[in-house]
């Protein structure tokens, strides 16, 4: 199975975002942030995540009633971070 595009139009959407100091644009309101470390960067992709990961998302933010979320995950291999938002528009 393909792992889904999340930057899409309209709905609800993940995004990546720079790792860079100040790049992360603020989001209002309460929200949540999952942390994630993976040996490889398989699965993860410049605007995917892997499929088991938007599901436990998915599933926080149905439970929780939070409007967004935050992915990171620490790439082992490369000692890199990268962090995904969810929003619900």
């Amino acid at each position: 199975m393909p792992l889904p595009k999340w930057a899409g139009e309209g709905g609800a959407r993940f995004t990546p975002s720079d790792t860079g100091a100040g790049s992360f644009r603020h989001i209002e309101g309460l929200g949540g942030h999952e942390i994630k470390s993976a040996k490889t960067g398989f699965g993860w992709e410049e605007d995917e995540i892997p499929d088991v990961y938007y599901a436990q998302v998915q599933h926080y933010m149905k439970v929780t009633g939070l409007p967004w979320f935050v992915v990171s995950v620490y790439i082992l291999d490369d000692e890199s971070l990268h962090h995904y938002k969810r929003v619900t528009e």
